[in-house]
């Protein structure tokens, strides 16, 4: 029988151990060396920046896992800026009222990354019996000092569970809700967008 709870945790042991084991096959997007960056909260297609649940979720989890990154290994990962440090940076002011430039500015940031979630389904169409998602993000990373043109841009596709977890590709829906596939997916966004920003062993998306 599945437990969600059993498999977020291997998912989060798995990223761990790559990343214990040291292994540099995979160079960060941008360089990472004597940089900070700060994470804008996600927008999502209802909620701008700094107002998105989902969005304020995946970025927390992005700083998480590039903060372990950058401890395990401060010369190969990117430091980032806490999310409780944005918010004090911040203060009273509507961050939508000041450019993404001056919050990077405001929190000692060389680079900002922004990003939209542009697709998240927690029930794919047609799915009888079980449950599995899918994700979709855009993002960019802009330079504090000169934000134009973006020094990065991509766009991430998730899903979950992850295919080599069950060979048909979902939970079984006794065993799952939908909002255990939302926190699968933006951990398996959260971990994608994060390992582009430290170096790392590919991963089997990476390997095809």
């Amino acid at each position: 029988m599945v437990n969600v709870r059993h498999l977020a945790a291997a998912l989060a042991c798995a990223a761990a151990c790559a990343l214990a084991q040291g292994c540099r096959s995979v160079d960060p997007v941008i360089p990472v060396e004597g940089r900070r960056m700060v994470v804008i909260p996600f927008r999502d297609a209802i909620h701008y920046h700094y107002e998105s649940p989902r969005g304020t979720k995946l970025a927390r989890f992005i700083v998480a896992r590039l903060s372990a990154a950058h401890e395990a290994d401060p010369d190969e990962a990117i430091a980032v800026v806490p999310l409780e440090e944005l918010v004090a940076a911040v203060g009273n002011d509507d961050p939508k009222d000041f450019s993404f430039s001056e919050v990077g500015r405001r929190t000692r940031a060389d680079v900002v990354l922004l990003g939209r979630i542009v697709g998240f389904e927690t029930r794919r169409r047609g799915d009888v019996g079980f449950l599995r998602g899918i994700a979709r993000a855009e993002i960019a990373v802009v330079e504090t000092a000169r934000p134009e043109p973006p020094l990065f841009t991509t766009t991430i596709d998730a899903i979950y569970p992850p295919e080599d977890y069950v060979h048909w590709g979902g939970l079984p829906i006794d065993e799952a809700t939908e909002q255990d596939i939302e926190a699968g997916l933006i951990g398996a966004l959260g971990e994608k967008i994060a390992r582009l920003f430290y170096a790392h062993e590919p991963g089997a998306d990476e390997r095809r």
